[in-house]
């Protein structure tokens, strides 16, 4: 074989490597062990918590759907926005807060929507986020997060 061959799938090469580390994030860049079998945990309320017990109590009551010990629940907070956190079914504790509220509802039909798996620690949520401060609405988006050390750290390119 030439060099000049040689050279040409070595370039392939480097290109399909460059390429493929650039592409979004995916479920199975974050899969986590299979959790061995446990007794869910009743649900822990602390005092901050109480602002939200009823949510809490409704969530608690889920199956483990993300990140293999977590119960990932949503929730309206009320014109056309969504909140949400995370519940440790292990411990029962109310352990995060979803990374940031969103805007469910667009007048472009731009669609809200999150993406998470019971053996993954990948959130993806599409829509626009919402400052809980100034209650400024930012442009549509795909936000990727990694669940770590019970909060999210944003994988954004």
């Amino acid at each position: 074989m030439s060099i000049f061959y040689t050279t040409k799938i070595f370039t392939l090469l480097l290109l399909f490597f460059v390429i493929e580390s650039r592409a979004n994030p995916n479920f199975d860049w974050y899969l986590v062990s299979p959790v061995a079998p446990y007794k869910k945990h009743s649900l822990v309320l602390e005092k901050k918590d109480q602002n939200i017990r009823t949510i809490l109590i409704r969530a608690s009551k889920q199956k483990v759907n993300f990140c293999g010990k977590y119960i990932l629940f949503t929730y309206s907070c009320g014109g056309g926005c969504l909140d949400g956190g995370v519940i440790n079914a292990k411990t029962g504790r109310f352990v995060s807060k979803l990374p940031a509220m969103y805007e469910t509802t667009d007048d472009l039909g731009a669609e809200f929507e999150i993406k998470y798996r019971k053996n993954s620690r990948l959130l993806v949520v599409s829509g626009k986020k919402i400052d809980p401060v100034s209650l400024e609405t930012y442009d549509f988006n795909i936000d990727y997060y990694e669940f770590k050390d019970n909060g999210f750290v944003s994988i954004n390119e």
